[in-house]
């Protein structure tokens, strides 16, 4: 049963509380929705309610309301957000491949996380495949060749990262310089000076700077030829 007072409170409070949609219009007074077949003087202590002159209206307010809802503003114009259809599973994947080089592997992870069909996860690989927009073995040798020459990454972590993107180990080897010893002691020895940069030649653990190049992926050769550099320029 609907309680007319309180419903009425209700609206007023809506209204207060930032309400901007199409709002319908409070209640009318009691004597507005009164029939003219009441008596003047009610007999409150007869009467179960007011809701017996108040429900009629009181009901259709209440539908009006509900209806008006779904276009409510509440707050400072924040409106409800209406889904976007899904791309296809082409484009979508096309789209991630335009972003970065993805492996085979990792895209197929990306589409099913994605709740793509699994049968259509594998139409799209082939179909990338046979237009050439996926090639794991390109792929692979051109981000192998950016971190190698970009980043401080010894060759060690650089592999470890391909393979964590997906790419095979066997693809990742064959990417690998002959020599790698003058890169590596380069990218040691600048990684070294600047774990070291604050400390004189006395503060620094040999010993805890080798380890600590050793869990870089650095061997044993250039972290010691490094460290010794590093040691030099700190007795100078």
């Amino acid at each position: 049963m609907i309680d007319c007072e309180d419903f009425l409170q209700a609206g007023r409070g809506r209204k207060k509380a930032g309400f901007t949609g199409n709002m319908p219009q409070p209640l009318k007074p009691a004597r507005a929705c009164v029939s003219e077949e009441i008596p003047d003087e009610l007999d409150m202590a007869n009467m179960a309610s007011l809701e017996e002159i108040y429900i009629p209206e009181a009901e259709s307010y209440a539908a009006a309301v509900d209806a008006a809802m779904p276009e409510a503003k509440w707050g400072r114009g924040r409106k409800a957000k209406s889904k976007r259809p899904q791309p296809s599973c082409k484009a979508k994947a096309v789209d991630l491949l335009a972003r970065s080089d993805q492996s085979v592997k990792k895209l197929t992870e990306k589409l099913k996380r994605r709740s793509y069909d699994s049968a259509d996860i594998e139409e799209t690989i082939e179909w990338l495949q046979e237009k050439h927009y996926i090639d794991d073995e390109a792929g692979c040798g051109r981000r192998f060749e950016y971190l190698y020459e970009n980043s401080s990454y010894s060759v060690k972590q650089i592999v470890a990262k391909l393979q964590q993107q997906g790419y095979d180990r066997s693809l990742v080897m064959e990417c690998i310089p002959e020599d790698t010893f003058q890169r590596e002691y380069e990218k040691a020895l600048k990684a070294l000076r600047s774990k070291c940069s604050s400390k004189d030649r006395e503060d620094i653990d040999s010993k805890k700077m080798l380890q600590w190049l050793y869990g870089r992926g650095f061997n044993y050769e250039v972290s010691r030829c490094a460290l010794e550099d590093v040691l030099a320029e700190k007795e100078e």
